[in-house]
């Protein structure tokens, strides 16, 4: 008999089989059979019952998962109770009279083997094997419950307690549906955020690709920015340097720009420049080096190339700007033409002294007039 912490114990454990319907089936069966057993206390026959109500609802295929999986732990739990309280021994046949009887030798007569192990069953006489006559009506007992609850089980609808247990298997049911549809919305929801955040990643990929496209090229026009050309303008002279190669510098300003922006607005100025770039500046060579160096500034860097190719390339840039005109505020007006100056880069000389002497050149081929081609050669 267990005490009545043992019996709260126990149905604590048991009380896990109501989270879902079938469970709670179960656990109305095992109720009932606590009552039939007295809820005074536990004996070792009711808990075989549990037990064995558990086991052969595990033994059907059909059974709820869920509750498959709560019995399997609920009889984890309930394993040392019943080792505490092994269940009552199942009936046996009386012993037949005439069955030989063992009787107990006088302790006298009994010659000591100090070597030998006696068995304790064989101190005990043939009728006491048999168990009382309470212990086989638990064991009747306890197989009639199981009986009737399996029977139960499988009762028709006119059983008002199967009839009301049906319906907590409906309620669990419908709560197992309410929980799947929550999941189902919840991953679904949290499917929808991974979408947005993966979108919103590739636009900061993008953003950030035209940024550093943006980084090194001028933004009206596509050609390389500044930055970009005094970056390519090391990297050449480095190569002239090694290969001993010839390496020309053109700087190219356009002529009355800003009579243009003041007579016909800024986007006319910034349609000539556009112009520039994708009519006149595309007559050099795909591996010059051209590039937007000012606000009216075009700077080209011819590799390999002395000072006769690098005056031809530039001749030819001004006669095809001779053979451009341009819509503006509906008239038909000429594209202006360019000054510029030549250079050549001499073995040993800094970038910056190069440009310097480039630039100096172009102030002096501006004040000549416009369309004016200068030559300024390294000293010496």
């Amino acid at each position: 008999m267990a005490t009545d912490s043992g019996l709260s114990h126990v149905q604590q454990i048991l009380a896990g089989l109501k989270k879902t319907g079938e469970g709670a089936m179960l656990h109305a069966f095992i109720a009932r059979g606590l009552r039939k057993f007295g809820n005074t206390g536990i004996e070792g026959a009711f808990l075989a019952f549990a037990d064995k109500l558990l086991e052969r609802y595990l033994a059907n295929p059909d059974s709820d998962p869920a509750t498959r999986m709560r019995v399997k732990v609920i009889q984890q739990r309930l394993r040392p109770y019943l080792e505490e309280f092994p269940p009552a021994a199942p009936a046996v046949e009386a012993v037949s009279d005439a069955a030989p009887v063992v009787t107990q030798a006088p302790l006298a007569a009994q010659a000591p083997e100090p070597q030998a192990q006696e068995d304790p069953a064989q101190e005990l006489p043939a009728a006491d094997v048999s168990p009382p006559a309470t212990v086989s009506a638990a064991g009747r007992e306890l197989d009639e419950l199981i009986f009737e609850t399996l029977a139960a089980l499988k009762a028709p609808d006119s059983n008002e307690e199967f009839a009301e247990l049906k319906q907590q298997l409906q309620r669990g049911i419908e709560e197992l549906l309410d929980e799947h549809h929550y999941l189902t919305e919840t991953l679904a929801h949290t499917r929808g955020e991974l979408a947005t955040a993966q979108a919103y990643r590739q636009q900061l990929d993008a953003a950030l690709a035209k940024a550093r496209e943006h980084s090194l090229t001028d933004w009206l026009t596509g050609l390389l920015n500044r930055t970009a050309f005094l970056r390519q303008l090391d990297a050449e002279i480095g190569r002239a340097r090694r290969y001993g190669f010839a390496l020309s510098l053109a700087l190219l300003d356009i002529d009355n720009l800003q009579d243009i922006n003041t007579r016909y607005g800024q986007d006319a100025g910034n349609t000539v420049l556009s112009t520039y770039a994708r009519e006149v500046l595309a007559e050099f060579r795909s591996y010059d080096l051209v590039a937007r160096y000012g606000g009216d500034e075009f700077a080209v860097l011819l590799p390999n190339t002395q000072h006769d190719g690098a005056t031809r390339a530039v001749d030819k840039a001004q006669k095809r700007v001779a053979g451009i005109y341009l819509q503006l505020n509906g008239e038909n007006v000429p594209l202006p033409s360019f000054s510029s100056v030549l250079t050549l880069y001499t073995h040993g000389e800094a970038p910056a002294a190069l440009l310097k002497r480039a630039d100096e050149a172009l102030s002096h081929a501006k004040q000549r007039g416009p369309a004016q081609t200068v030559v300024a050669l390294p000293p010496g």
